[in-house]
């Protein structure tokens, strides 16, 4: 597995986390907001994309243990 390809997706998720004190990501202090994360699979079959897709939804599952 290439880490480095996953480490914005692992800096994007850990920035969604709530902190444990503050009780707000750190998105939400910067910029006033929480991002929508939805992961849909698309009806065309783009490799490209599926498989992005897919990875996606796996670093976010596992972020999420």
């Amino acid at each position: 597995m290439n880490w480095a390809a996953l480490l914005p997706m692992a800096e994007y998720t850990h920035n969604l986390w709530k902190h444990e004190v503050m009780k707000v990501s750190p998105y939400k202090l910067l910029l006033g907001l929480e991002p929508q994360v939805n992961v849909k699979f698309l009806n065309d079959v783009v490799p490209t994309a599926v498989d992005r897709l897919c990875t996606l939804e796996e670093v976010r599952k596992e972020a999420q243990t």
